[in-house]
């Protein structure tokens, strides 16, 4: 009884340093966002250009390097970094990965496409919409083209970069999956965008812009997706129950049951 009645006190009253951590984490969140807006109205208000005049031009662009040997040695890091977490082909790998090691199979991995690709095709209106024009193509960070999605082609419009939504939209996601290996996702996700501005073809507020937006809508789609799970595997099992036995979604081993009548087993 009285082991029992400490496991119960255990519970009831959480460790001080859980406590002390979940009061942190909403700070942590509201400071990191604070600090995503003041940098982005920085750079609207003269940063940008000044960072990528300083920064991105001496260290490399895609049109002129300045340092050649530099743009040589380090160019296939920056796209191994893009492609293998801020690109669908990375993006794949990490989806059968989840699949193949989680313990939940096709429920994370499932949660978490739709949620980075939410973010992704979100990041990518916007950028089409705003209009921005990238700085290498452009002497101003104020320019833009007309607002129209068909006019503002992705190549030519940044602001809000799509490959930083996508990197920290992935991490966002490992987090909830991987809790212990955040360091490690945020860590590849920073690595994703910087490459964006090495090869001069973002500004400083896109990329956080970016980053800020991928992380808040995949984290909290994510939350939604996993607590309304249920609800969708009982619709789908209603509407397409071949399909989506096949593609993971019932999450339970063997058959349905069909519509006929099956025999019993012995």
């Amino acid at each position: 009884m009285e082991s029992m009645r400490g496991r119960k006190d255990a519970t009831a009253f959480p460790a001080p340093n859980e406590e002390r951590r979940r009061t942190l984490r909403p700070r942590l969140a509201h400071g990191l966002l604070l600090a995503a807006l003041l940098s982005i109205l920085a750079g609207f208000a003269g940063l940008d250009r000044i960072f990528y005049e300083q920064v991105s031009q001496r260290l490399n662009t895609e049109s002129s390097p300045v340092d050649r040997d530099f743009y040589t040695i380090t160019r296939p890091f920056w796209l191994f970094c893009r492609y293998a977490f801020a690109h669908a082909l990375g993006g794949v790998v990490i989806y059968f990965l989840i699949v193949g090691l989680h313990s939940k199979g096709f429920r994370p991995a499932n949660c978490g496409l739709i949620a980075v690709l939410t973010a992704a095709l979100l990041a990518n209106l916007l950028q089409a919409e705003i209009g921005r024009l990238r700085p290498n193509r452009s002497n101003s960070a104020h320019s833009s083209v007309r607002r129209h999605l068909l006019a503002a082609l992705p190549h030519k419009t940044s602001f809000p970069s799509g490959e930083a939504a996508t990197a920290f939209a992935m991490a966002a996601v490992l987090q909830r999956v991987w809790p212990r290996g955040r360091y490690v996702t945020y860590g590849l996700a920073l690595l994703a965008s910087t490459a964006r501005l090495v090869n001069g073809a973002h500004y400083l507020s896109d990329v956080v812009a970016g980053a800020a937006l991928g992380s808040m809508i995949a984290g909290s789609l994510y939350r939604y997706a996993d607590r309304h799970y249920e609800k969708v595997k009982s619709a789908c099992q209603r509407l397409y129950p071949a399909a989506c036995r096949q593609a993971g979604l019932p999450g339970s081993p063997g058959r349905a049951p069909s519509r006929s009548g099956s025999k019993s087993g012995p």
